[in-house]
């Protein structure tokens, strides 16, 4: 389970965290100066991918006459955005490609086919939740909407509820995420190249989740003519199933136990190697195979992802035995295991959260 109250410090003592900081500081330093051009190919390979799975899902929603071609024109359409959220999107707005010089992978310019704006998503995942991981009242993540999902956040009564807004919040995490990266953008203090008035903020978010309902729940289905029922159904279901598989991949990479929670004295004078330690000991990786790793976007390396988020994310299997080596040597716990034991984990950890503190044992 995480840990009863926040700590302020990682334990290692000073020396070691700058041995700590130098080792991971190389790692980076050697995969950044092996970028090149098999790193673009591979990515223009995916967008290539992605855009062919779109036009195979949308001709077989659109010209299909089964139940079978309307299944998977559905289930190509969901593969299609999940592979532009993820492993595409994902990356590319984490700046992961800018050294390219290629404006279609800029961080900057890049737009995705979901309902959150990339530009508010920026601050509020690139530069709020990767600077303040697991900081608790720093990290969005550690006191999320209704839910509790971590032992700092007061419990309320409302909370019993979490069980059941899980299984709501699934099929709807593209608007939760919309919602948050709104809600965080109209609260905080963003970077030059990201600040906005709660008005823009606003109605820069309204536009984005208008335009997008419009493109998958309207037009497309009103360009099926007669098949325009099911055409509004199929995009639907690609449209949970793309959502349910981003909830889990959050889920299972944030909130596993045994993951700390740092209280917002950890940031005072914070050196390198403290930061490089809290990301490890505050996130978590899962196993799997190739295919598993590019569907979550690479989730799936997910400490690595904290440690170099700048650096492509297929660059990350090839580092983990390296960072996981550094880790283990100096001592900071590096969580990892598979999909099943990461997702259950995740599970027990939020349904005991929902429930009432034990305030006997809490006094005791």
């Amino acid at each position: 389970m995480s840990q009863s109250s926040p700590v302020t410090r990682t334990p290692l003592a000073e020396a070691d965290l700058e041995a700590f900081a130098a080792e991971l500081d190389d790692i980076l330093r050697r995969a950044s100066e092996a970028l090149g051009d098999p790193d673009i190919r591979y990515l223009r390979s995916l967008v290539r991918a992605q855009r062919a799975l779109e036009i195979l899902g949308r001709c077989l929603l659109q010209f299909g006459r089964s139940r079978l071609t309307g299944a998977t024109g559905a289930v190509a359409l969901a593969a299609a955005k999940t592979l532009d959220n993820l492993e595409i999107g994902h990356n590319v707005l984490h700046g992961q490609y800018d050294w390219a010089k290629d404006p279609h992978l800029n961080s900057r310019s890049f737009e995705w086919d979901v309902a959150v704006s990339a530009r508010l998503w920026r601050y509020q995942h690139n530069f709020v939740h990767h600077t303040y991981t697991n900081v608790y009242g720093r990290d969005e993540n550690l006191s999320t909407g209704p839910l509790r999902v971590s032992t700092p956040q007061p419990w309320r009564r409302h909370h019993v509820l979490g069980p059941l807004l899980l299984l709501i919040m699934a099929p709807l995490s593209e608007w939760v995420l919309a919602l948050q990266a709104a809600a965080e953008s109209c609260r905080g203090n963003a970077p030059e190249d990201l600040r906005a008035t709660r008005e823009d903020v606003i109605r820069e978010a309204v536009r984005k989740a208008a335009r997008q309902a419009a493109k998958d729940l309207v037009l497309f289905p009103l360009l099926s003519g007669r098949r325009a029922r099911r055409t509004l159904l199929a995009n639907t279901t690609a449209l949970l199933l793309r959502n349910v598989w981003i909830f889990v991949v959050a889920l299972i990479s944030h909130y596993p136990e045994g993951l700390t929670v740092y209280d917002e004295e950890v940031l005072e004078n914070e050196t390198r190697g403290q930061w490089y330690a809290r990301q490890v000991s505050g996130t978590a990786n899962i196993s799997g195979g190739r295919l598993f790793h590019i569907l979550s976007g690479h989730h799936t390396q997910h400490i690595e992802h904290h440690l170099f988020p700048s650096l492509p994310a297929s660059r990350y299997r090839e580092v983990a035995s390296q960072v996981r080596e550094v880790c283990e040597r100096h001592g900071v716990p590096y969580a990892t295991a598979s999909l099943p034991s990461q997702l259950a984990s995740a599970l027990r950890h939020l349904f005991a959260l929902s429930l009432p503190p034990n305030r006997n044992l809490q006094r005791k």
